[in-house]
């Protein structure tokens, strides 16, 4: 037959020739990752002692005190978690009398938060310098900039000499009306106008546009222009990157087992990263980190015996020769050797 036992864990205590072990003592408590103090409360009944603990110790908590009957209470104050993890305290409270009780409590300190990580991707920015005029319809000269960046509307940055007919020129600054590509100009008589760059060939009209007019107080202004075109914006594509797993050896000139990857990022160098591993002749191999020269294919191997060496892809058909390297040599400890290789070919950039 089979019995059926119900119990309440929350009120049973296990009794072991007079040690009284509380279960529902066990009372989760939470601080912060800075730091702070708790107090821990027990009532007692027909003690002699109270033994206070911790684990991992926390400095200046564990003491021992004559207790009787009634309420005790003991600070703990717990330092700041530098770490990112939970770092978890148990607190014992030890009560001596006719019989022996345990209370215990645990506290949860909170880790820091990590730190945010951010990436920055570099937008590449193109500036055209050109000039423009004077013409028949335009009697100043101009020189700008043209600049054009990734995923932003194209801009026009233009300064204009005015040196001619000027009275009716005003100082001050103007721009587009909103929701419009037309606004004042310096010359009030002329009426409202719109920009059209004096960059590109073909007729460009500015989604918007701003001109700073200045008196230069000797019979000319200057014009500070600056000019957007919405509708030209140029899109970014991030530079694509492909990585292509090989694998080399053993064969007879290289005894070891090689594995490596690839990467080819539009616009810079292609690069191989290859980890191989020798478990031959090792006896004249070093451990360390080795490299090219400085402006030279060439440099020291982990094998002194080998002389000065170049570094010739094993992913390319074709021998190709690194035009930089560096080489990490790891000693297992077991008669093995682990190199980590990365090797660059600078005249192949895509």
């Amino acid at each position: 037959m089979k019995r059926k036992i119900a119990a309440s864990i929350a009120s049973v205590a296990l009794c072991l020739g007079g040690l009284v072990v509380a279960q529902a003592g066990a009372t989760t408590r939470t601080v912060s990752a800075s730091g702070g103090s708790l107090t821990f409360t027990a009532t007692v009944r027909n003690a002699t002692t109270c033994a206070w603990s911790s684990s991992p110790t926390i400095a200046g908590f564990a003491k021992t005190v004559k207790c009787k009957t009634g309420t005790v209470a003991r600070s703990a104050r717990f330092t700041a978690n530098t770490s990112t993890t939970v770092k978890s305290y148990a607190i014992t409270l030890t009560v001596n009398g006719k019989t022996t009780t345990i209370d215990r409590w645990k506290v949860n300190q909170t880790g820091e938060t990590p730190p945010t990580t951010t990436t920055t991707t570099t937008v590449p920015t193109t500036s055209t310098p050109y000039s423009f005029g004077p013409t028949a319809s335009w009697a100043a000269t101009c020189t700008g900039n043209h600049i054009e960046r990734a995923g932003q509307p194209p801009e026009d940055v233009e300064t204009c000499l005015w040196s001619g007919n000027i009275p009716a020129m005003t100082a001050g600054t103007f721009s587009n009306s909103p929701g419009s590509a037309s606004g004042y100009w310096p010359t009030a008589a002329s009426g409202q106008f719109s920009y059209i760059s004096d960059y590109y060939k073909a007729p460009t009209t500015a989604t918007s546009w701003t001109i700073v007019s200045i008196d230069n107080g000797n019979g000319t202004f200057t014009w500070n222009m600056t000019a957007y075109y919405a509708g030209l914006t140029i899109l970014f594509t991030p530079a694509q990157t492909v990585s292509t797993p090989y694998v080399y050896g053993p064969t007879a000139s290289w005894p070891a087992a090689c594995t490596g990857n690839h990467v080819v990022t539009a616009g810079q160098p292609p690069e191989d990263i290859e980890t191989c591993l020798w478990s031959g002749d090792v006896a004249g191999m070093a451990a360390g980190t080795f490299s090219s020269n400085p402006d030279s294919p060439y440099g020291t191997w982990p094998v002194a015996a080998w002389g000065q060496q170049d570094y010739v892809s094993d992913y390319y058909s074709a021998p190709v020769e690194a035009t930089s390297w560096t080489l990490v040599s790891i000693n297992n400890g077991n008669g093995t050797f682990t190199w980590n290789m990365t090797a660059y070919y600078n005249g192949l950039n895509s």
